[in-house]
């Protein structure tokens, strides 16, 4: 019977639930046959682990949000909103974890929820607008890339501020990672890929937890890069003393 108790017991005097031990071989097999190609993305869609289904904000949500969020965490939501990084990751940035040339951001295995070093990439358009909030002069490693922005705390309550201003439901940062994870999956990014760009060992723990019965769709890219112009970027004192200029003859 669904739900029944499987007997005897585990070895740690704990009793096996049938349904969850068979959900857990069932997403094995279903993130062995996405690898394999055996099922289109939009096929088969799993729920998180206590049968929550996860609704991250839809395209037209998350520009309200970035519309009446602060100016200085506008940039930090869509570095959230396109890699996929956890907020406490997205603040503890420093300059020495941007590679410019590259386009990506170094999540050090000090700051990342599963404790391994991975990079992040961005598109050109969103790693210049970060790149211009800085002069290179100041670029030093152990400088903050979102100067304003250090604490978890400080973000969730401008999103939530964000919400209700805008008149939607009650958004966490959180939800944007679930949101561009939700979206890399639908257009086909294979779970072993998924994976490592969500920070998870196994494929089987994204689709787990990430993958949503919420179809939801990429925000206009017009619209996301007139934002970037309005995101607020604090200017940077230099470090550096002015260059004396030489008095008139």
């Amino acid at each position: 019977m669904l739900g029944e108790t499987k007997k005897p017991k585990s070895g740690r005097g704990r009793t096996v639930p049938m349904f969850a031990t068979a959900q857990t071989a069932l997403r094995a097999i279903a993130s062995r046959a996405l690898e394999r190609g055996v099922y289109a993305p939009d096929e088969l869609v799993l729920t998180s682990p206590r049968g929550r289904t996860l609704n991250p904000p839809t395209a037209d949500h998350f520009l309200a949000i970035v519309d009446n969020v602060h100016g200085r965490f506008r940039l930090p939501l869509l570095v959230m909103e396109q890699t996929a990084m956890r907020v406490g990751e997205t603040v503890a940035l420093t300059w020495a974890d941007v590679d410019e040339s590259g386009s990506r951001f170094r999540i050090r295995a000090s700051v990342a929820k599963t404790r391994g070093t991975r990079w992040a990439q961005v598109s050109d358009w969103l790693m210049q607008a970060v790149s211009e909030t800085t002069p290179a002069d100041d670029r030093v490693p152990e400088r903050p890339v979102f100067h304003g922005v250090s604490r978890t705390e400080a973000v969730h309550a401008a999103m939530k501020r964000a919400c209700k201003a805008a008149g939607i439901p009650h958004y966490h940062p959180h939800d944007l990672r679930h949101r561009r994870l939700t979206l890399w999956h639908g257009q086909g990014v294979p779970a072993r890929e998924l994976a490592t760009r969500a920070g998870h060992s196994k494929p089987s723990m994204t689709l787990d937890v990430y993958t949503s019965v919420t179809r939801v769709d990429e925000a206009p890219f017009e619209q996301l890069t007139g934002y970037v112009s309005r995101s607020g970027g604090v200017s940077v004192v230099s470090r550096h003393p002015p260059v004396p200029q030489e008095p008139n003859a």
